[in-house]
């Protein structure tokens, strides 16, 4: 119980208020797997503004179905009144919610019987859908019928693929025959949303399993840019997880030439920033199989990248290099980008005052970056004037 130690206060402090008070969620089933815990939920018998009248730091973030945000020594709480729900008209909420003094029937409400336990603030574990049972045989079992949680939020189909990438477990009967019959609805999904589970769906430790399951490619296959990959997606069965969905589209982009991994991330929604990451990668993977040198392709990798560079090579070319000698090799380039450079701009202009500035000032700073990193030349200023000087074509400035 230490790992609940956190939300402790805001449990007591419910129940000295005469409410009932439950860890629940993910963080009770990875308490059971003896996984590492990190968002911790609370569901209580208190009303949403009774929540806000106990606590100084309330984020009222879902208010009209019950939930709030608790913020309790710098650490967020996600604490949700106890409730029953009716249809699901957008496929995603509630069209109404009831609040009840019943954990049992907020916990029938819930998508896996995995994650429809809860856990008292003495410890004890309440499962009346057989959870514990479940993970024991690693079995992903829906909790009442199938087929109305996926009609509910059909995003649960791709939910129950994640679980298995990342826990190894297997979908129960009923659960895989209700999302093969209802796996077109993953279409009525948001976008954002399911990148988020494909992103740690691809990471899962157990994802070069799973993408061999005809569940999972039938229902990747209802995707855009997926089902146009039938005889790709069993490629993707890897020897190491990728980082992240933009990694996947990386590796399509160099099996494929008609790809552009830009243009993949667009249909997901992708961040500018992991665009950015994306081709990056992808003009390494390009440099390297063009035979550039490691220590170019290096210095144009961020560091924090060099892991995933490293497994896309696995992936590709079954070719792999030690992810510490990559890492040693960057940090003992003599530049680690143009800043480092002993010559700048300013300096080529007063070396050449009767040329106006433009490209060619560019052009040479090129030149001698890369004749820096591979060893060509020193980072002095002297020498890199001596070298511009001699060997730069006069024509050029």
């Amino acid at each position: 119980m230490d790992v609940f130690e956190p939300a402790m206060p805001i449990l007591s402090r419910l129940k000295e208020a005469g409410h009932h008070a439950f860890i629940v969620g993910g963080s009770v089933r990875d308490y059971i797997m003896h996984r590492p815990i990190n968002d911790i939920d609370i569901a209580t018998s208190a009303l949403p503004i009774e929540v806000i009248e106990l606590f100084d730091q309330v984020i009222p973030v879902g208010i009209e179905h019950g939930t709030v945000i608790v913020r309790h020594n710098h650490q967020s709480f996600e604490v949700t009144t106890l409730r029953e729900e009716s249809t699901y008209s957008d496929y995603r909420h509630p069209d109404s919610v009831s609040f009840v003094d019943d954990i049992i029937k907020d916990l029938a409400r819930r998508d896996f019987t995995m994650n429809a336990i809860a856990l008292t603030p003495k410890g004890e574990l309440i499962d009346p859908f057989h959870g514990q049972s479940d993970i024991q045989q690693h079995m992903i079992r829906s909790v009442g019928q199938a087929n109305r949680r996926f009609n509910e939020d059909p995003l649960r189909m791709l939910r129950a693929i994640r679980f298995s990438a990342q826990l190894g477990f297997s979908m129960d009967q009923q659960t895989t025959s209700a999302l093969l019959k209802q796996r077109s609805l993953i279409n009525t999904v948001a976008m954002e949303r399911i990148k988020i589970e494909l992103d740690k769906c691809v990471s899962g430790a157990h994802f070069h399993q799973i993408i061999k399951k005809s569940v999972t490619i039938q229902l990747l296959r209802t995707l855009p840019i997926f089902k146009d990959l039938n005889e790709t997606l069993a490629e993707l069965s890897v020897s190491q997880p990728f980082f992240a969905l933009v990694d996947v589209f990386v590796y399509l982009t160099m099996k494929n030439s008609a790809l552009n991994v830009t243009s993949l991330a667009n249909v997901y929604r992708f961040s500018n920033k992991e665009k950015v990451i994306g081709q990056s990668l992808v003009d390494c993977l390009e440099a390297f199989k063009e035979g550039v040198m490691l220590q170019e392709i290096m210095y144009h990798l961020d560091y924090h990248h060099i892991d995933r560079f490293n497994r896309l090579l696995m992936a590709l070319y079954h070719h792999e290099f030690s992810t510490t000698y990559l890492q040693s090799l960057k940090r003992a380039l003599p530049i680690q980008s143009r800043q480092d450079m002993a010559i700048s701009g300013r300096d080529l202009q007063m070396m050449f005052p009767h040329r106006q500035r433009g490209p060619w000032i560019g052009d040479i700073l090129e030149l001698l970056e890369k004749k820096i990193i591979t060893g060509q030349l020193k980072n002095q200023q002297e020498q890199l004037k001596e070298w511009v000087k001699w060997s730069y074509p006069t024509e050029n400035v």
